[in-house]
């Protein structure tokens, strides 16, 4: 070959391709561990919690799907090992809430907690987060990729907290009126 043909400097990285591969699919292969790890530890949460039989619950749980014409609720539970409410569970959705919440908040409170968590399960925001951390795994080594993912994890918490407060505006107004 010629030295001013356009393939000239393709030796050297042609000689690298194979390491950049394997560092890439290290990456996706960490990346994908942590992924599994984190369902394995939502396994365990749900494991170890306790499952709520509160008539109040129940019924606190049932207005809000009722309202949002869920066909499914939820189920909750209680544990120790959690700071802040949270739902797990793509299949069997779970809405955990740490043992505090059942003694330390009133009604009104603990119905704007639910209600945020439901809105998660109506947003089918447990499914956009799993592709979301699949494309993590996937683009890793850019971070605009893991800016982006913030940003659009702490969108999700805020679209829910709009929705729950809407509700909560148009409930009011109907008790109002």
């Amino acid at each position: 070959r010629q030295p001013d043909e356009p393939t000239a400097g393709l030796p050297a990285i042609a000689s690298a391709a194979p390491w950049i591969a394997a560092l890439y699919s290290l990456g996706v292969v960490l990346m994908l561990v942590r992924l599994y790890l984190a369902g394995v530890s939502a396994g365990k949460l749900i494991r170890i919690a306790t499952i709520q039989k509160d008539e109040r619950l129940d019924q606190i749980i049932q207005s809000i799907t009722r309202q949002w014409n869920m066909r499914i609720a939820p189920v909750v539970a209680v544990t120790q090992a959690i700071v802040v409410p949270h739902v797990v569970g793509l299949v069997r959705p779970v809405i955990l809430l740490p043992s505090s919440a059942m003694t330390g908040l009133t009604a009104d409170e603990l119905t704007l907690i639910l209600a945020h968590e439901i809105a998660h399960l109506r947003r089918f925001d447990l499914w956009a987060s799993m592709v979301q951390r699949f494309a993590e795994a996937v683009l890793f080594f850019n971070p605009a990729v893991w800016l982006l993912s913030r940003r659009v994890s702490e969108f999700r918490e805020y679209s829910c907290d709009d929705l729950v407060c809407q509700k909560a505006a148009i409930t009011q107004k109907n008790v109002r009126v």
